[in-house]
Order: C-alpha cells, then sequence, then structure tokens
C-alpha cells in the first residue's frame, strides 16, 4: 500500500469554496481503481489548514489518480486559493502488515 499525506494551507477567505471543491474530488476519487481511501482533515486549531490523506494499492494507482481529469481540474480551481504551494509526502505502511 502508498499512503500520501498533502500538507494544503488555504488563504482564509477561501476555506469554504476550498471544501466544496475537495468534497467533490473525495467522491470522484474514491470511485477510482486501486484508490482506498481519500480522506481529508482540518486542524482543530487554525481552520485553513488541511492534509489530504490518500491510500493507494500501489504506485500505478497513484500515478493514474494524479492524471485523472478530475484531479487536474481540481488542481487549476484551487491553486489561486492556497497561501503556499502543496506538500507531498509519500509513506509506507507499516501496521498493519498487509
Amino acid at each position: 500500500m502508498k499512503v500520501t499525506l498533502v500538507h494544503i494551507y488555504v488563504k482564509k477567505e477561501f476555506v469554504e469554496q476550498f471544501l466544496f471543491e475537495t468534497e467533490k474530488l473525495h467522491e470522484l476519487s474514491l470511485k477510482e481503481d486501486g484508490v482506498l481511501y481519500y480522506n481529508l482533515i482540518q486542524d482543530e486549531l487554525d481552520n485553513s489548514k488541511f492534509v489530504l490523506c490518500e491510500g493507494y494499492t500501489d504506485d500505478e494507482a497513484e500515478e493514474m489518480h494524479k492524471n485523472a481529469e478530475h484531479t487536474s481540474q481540481w488542481r487549476k480551481t484551487v491553486a489561486p486559493w492556497l497561501a503556499y504551494a502543496r506538500v507531498h509526502i509519500k509513506h509506507k505502511l507499516l501496521f498493519p502488515k498487509a
């Protein structure tokens, strides 16, 4: 299993729009083959900080997601709303053992 955490900082005035667009991305992403989960979490102290928690069966599934039309459209839509560039951190699952 491949796990990616994407740290996202949104300009405060765009949080609601970001959530609306990201919920659509979430729903479409879960329909893709090889996407195990696609969760969004929000900082409890700063509602403009988010982390996308993405789980894929393998590298191919992750690559297909990155190249999906809805993913590309989401990136274009939310780009002007971001305070900083998104930070992707790839992880490997240790426990539970796959």
